[in-house]
């Protein structure tokens, strides 16, 4: 398995050597006093500082000590703190990046990170982007290429006509080539939408335009599917789409072209160039009685298990998303009693709505613990007995922050007993790349997992060979990657999803530690959510269609995988996360892969799982956070008797962190209480 690039610069802010210029002039100019301090700033938000000191930001703010010094800097340097994140001993806070900066060299601020942007780890669209010369392939599930680099065209039809030039992270007019074109195949898509952002600037001339073309015959004809035309001084970015239904089936061309009038000094820019497109591998479901569709059921062996008793009964599943349609009646208790297994609905940012209007959440939700009732019990999930917490964490559009999901994961921290909580389900990731030791959200699901709490987070969709985000780093948690059942009941012919995210982390841990079904999982649909016109043909088949969705993703197969750890802790309640983890890795099934362990321990088998008599723990000897820590020694996490331990009094006025060595410490005679 290749080793992964270092946790920063992350890709998305496409740093490379600029960072490191700019780090070196920061520190070449700042006293010496002050050198120091930039080990307490993200990367990402230095660089931000550097090149946009004035930009508004909201940081996630780790104070080093209670004393509450942090809080009175921040409102010294005019920060407006807006969370408390006790849960990591952090608080956020508005204010300017290049303040933020100047607050993080205080002595009571241990760490200072931006307040990212999440994704959810699942695929309606398959979407290919381009970036031009940074050639990002974010969400491709190897069903469409879009092949090579943008390339240079010279058409002499077009005469004297202007230039065209590719910059670094836009389409530029200028006076250096006649164009640009790129080729890509959409012979797997049922519908295609080209996107992309346009800014106009300067169009001396009422004739001057740029337009955008396709040709469907290898370029010899060709057929313009937009215009933009000056008089212009447009310095907005424009959305704009054009459907490419009528070219899927095969390859076209994409390319941008000027008119002959276009001269050196208009310019006229293109960014986030992008191809989305759907497909559709499912097949009708036959008489109901049958496994239909999904498959997954069958595949990590469900069945078995509920025929012992176990359905889920008892155990609270906590899914950090965004949202559950709390009046799908997959999650009453039957049928028959239509009493909500939703036991609370709390909301961290968003909307300010009480509705799944996206969808997400509702389908992870149903993967984890629906009872198929209205379908019949033809689309059941893992636990169907299972309780669940709706934990409302993104938006309308499935967006969410960093601090809103850290605070989600407090609230059930507080009320871990109050529900029974015994898994969180994280089907998200960070859109930052960085060390599991700098984390905001690693540190707050390592608390959690340090509660007795199961923690399952998905490895992302970004395929193998690039960063694994976070959670998905945290070498605690258990992190799942997808597989593609190909369509059939039959295991053996199953693959590892295309876009399932593998490798090392920047520390040197594996990822993900098992894989489970991922893709075409059919699951409840949110009555709020816009999915079924946006992207009809991911609706179930008739007769379902109104009330059940297709997505792909390792959102899916990490939904999977908390309705299997829900069964595991119905059947042996006195597990310990540690010992979940252990328990599903050490009977998984071996599993084919491109490269080794980008399956991890293999596929999961629930029923290998519950049978089992294994008390083994996993996670032996890793050091935790180092945001946990409140000296300079590690916290190193050995073989630990859980049961004499009250993990709830754990927090930040009870123990010194950095002087507890875990390996060594007898728990039966720690007061954590003192």
């Amino acid at each position: 398995m290749p080793t992964k690039k270092p946790s920063s610069p992350p890709k998305s802010i496409g740093l490379g050597a600029v960072l490191l210029a700019i780090l070196t002039i920061l520190i070449l100019t700042l006293a010496p006093a002050d050198t120091q301090a930039l080990a307490n700033v993200q990367p990402a938000l230095l660089a931000l500082a550097a090149g946009q000191p004035d930009a508004s930001v909201t940081v996630i703010v780790q104070k080093a000590d209670e004393s509450g010094q942090a809080e009175a800097r921040t409102a010294e340097l005019d920060g407006v703190i807006a969370q408390d994140l006790s849960i990591i001993n952090a608080f956020t806070a508005e204010m300017s990046a290049q303040t933020a900066v100047t607050l993080a060299q205080d002595a009571s601020v241990n760490w200072v990170s931006l307040d990212s942007t999440l994704i959810s780890a699942s695929v309606v669209t398959e979407t290919v982007r381009d970036e031009f010369n940074a050639k990002q392939y974010n969400n491709n599930d190897g069903t469409a290429d879009w092949a090579g680099d943008w390339s240079e065209i010279n058409d002499d039809d077009r005469a004297n006509r202007g230039k065209v030039k590719i910059d670094r992270d836009a389409l530029l007019i200028s006076d250096k080539n006649r164009g640009i074109q790129r080729a890509v195949d959409l012979s797997g898509a049922e519908s295609a939408t080209l996107r992309f952002d346009y800014l106009r600037r300067s169009f001396d001339n009422a004739d001057d335009y740029v337009s955008i073309e396709v040709s469907a015959d290898g370029g010899a004809t060709w057929t313009e599917l937009g215009r933009f035309t000056g008089k212009a001084n447009d310095r907005q970015l424009t959305a704009v789409s054009y459907d490419l239904a009528a070219y899927t089936g095969g390859d076209v061309i994409i390319r941008f072209i000027s008119s002959a009038q276009l001269g050196k000094k208009d310019k006229f820019y293109v960014d986030n160039v992008q191809i989305e497109f759907a497909t559709d591998s499912g097949s009708p479901p036959p008489d109901n009685g049958s496994t239909g569709v999904n498959y997954y059921l069958d595949t990590i062996n469900a069945r078995p298990v509920w025929a012992m008793g176990d359905e889920g009964q008892g155990v609270t599943v906590a899914v950090v998303d965004s949202g559950i349609d709390n009046n799908h009646a997959d999650f009453n208790l039957s049928a028959a009693d239509p009493q909500s297994r939703i036991l609370a609905d709390e909301q961290f940012g968003g909307s300010g709505t009480d509705q799944d209007k996206y969808g997400h959440g509702t389908h992870i939700a149903g993967i984890i613990g629906g009872n198929g009732t209205r379908s019949d019990g033809f689309y059941t999930g893992v636990a169907p007995g299972v309780n669940l917490l709706d934990v409302r964490v993104s938006d309308n559009h499935g967006a969410s922050t960093t601090a809103d999901v850290i605070a989600g994961l407090q609230w059930v921290l507080e009320n871990k007993d109050v529900y029974n909580i015994r898994i969180v389900n994280l089907s998200l990731n960070s859109a930052e790349a960085e060390s599991y030791h700098v984390s905001p959200l690693d540190a707050a699901v390592e608390i959690l997992w340090f509660n007795k709490i199961v923690v399952i987070v998905s490895a992302g969709n970004n395929g193998g060979g690039d960063y694994i985000y976070p959670p998905a780093n945290d070498p605690f948690v258990i992190t799942v990657g997808a597989t593609d059942e190909m369509g059939t009941a039959v295991p053996d012919d199953d693959q590892l999803a295309a876009y399932s995210a593998y490798g090392l982390t920047e520390s040197g841990h594996a990822k993900p530690d098992i894989v489970a079904p991922g893709h075409d999982i059919i699951a409840a649909l949110s009555e709020k959510s816009s999915w079924p016109s946006e992207h009809p043909s991911h609706m179930a088949p008739s007769p379902y269609n109104a009330d059940y969705f297709r997505l792909s993703g390792s959102s899916m197969a990490t939904a999977v995988t908390s309705g299997a750890a829900a069964l595991l802790l119905q059947s042996q309640p006195d597990l310990n996360p540690d010992q979940v983890k252990y328990r599903l890795m050490a009977t998984a099934r071996p599993f084919d892969s491109p490269e080794p362990g980008a399956a991890g321990a293999g596929y999961l088998d629930v029923y290998a799982a519950v049978s089992s008599a294994t008390v083994e723990s996993a996670n032996t000897g890793i050091e935790a956070s180092q945001l946990l820590w409140s000296g300079d020694d590690p916290i190193t996490w050995g073989s630990v008797n859980w049961g004499s331990v009250n993990w709830g009094s754990v927090n930040w006025g009870s123990v010194n962190w950095g002087s507890v060595n875990w390996g060594s410490v007898n728990w039966g005679s720690v007061s954590w209480d003192d």
